[in-house]
């Protein structure tokens, strides 16, 4: 079965640098339609209509699946996203479990599309359960930049 759920849960505010920033949390599942596609399109456009600068937090504890069709769909868009001017996205950080969605990760910024602001992947030893990412030991992170 695969079903989604997309949803902004924090807006929390820091300071950075010389400016305050939104932290937005963006809670992923599996991507194996138009319209789980489209939920997850949607709410990042509301990040960005907000037209504020702002870090993105992505949680992947409930994907499974994605077709890699939406794989390269969702890197058409982040090329789109990159002549928005000014770029409000700040940076990401991606949270994985596994060796599937690293790759995804791996494969989407090194081949299909370089990211928009810096992002770091943080992939978790310990797979899929409800230990809290405090609790386990990390695996390894990997940095992606933007051209």
């Amino acid at each position: 079965m695969s079903f989604f759920l997309v949803s902004f849960h924090s807006m929390t505010s820091f300071q950075n640098q010389t400016h305050l920033c939104i932290q937005e949390i963006l809670y992923m599942t599996d991507i194996t339609n138009e319209s789980a596609y489209n939920a997850i399109i949607d709410t990042l456009e509301t990040f960005y209509e907000r037209n504020d600068s702002f870090y993105l937090i992505i949680e992947t504890k409930n994907v499974r699946n994605v077709h890699f069709h939406y794989l390269y769909k969702f890197g058409n868009y982040l090329n789109r996203l990159k002549t928005r001017n000014p770029q409000e996205l700040k940076q990401t950080q991606i949270y994985v479990y596994d060796d599937f969605i690293y790759n995804l990760l791996y494969t989407l910024f090194v081949w299909i599309s370089k990211p928009i602001a810096p992002v770091k992947v943080i992939y978790y030893n310990g797979g899929y359960n409800d230990m809290s990412n405090e609790k386990r030991s990390i695996k390894k992170i990997k940095n992606f930049y933007p051209k």
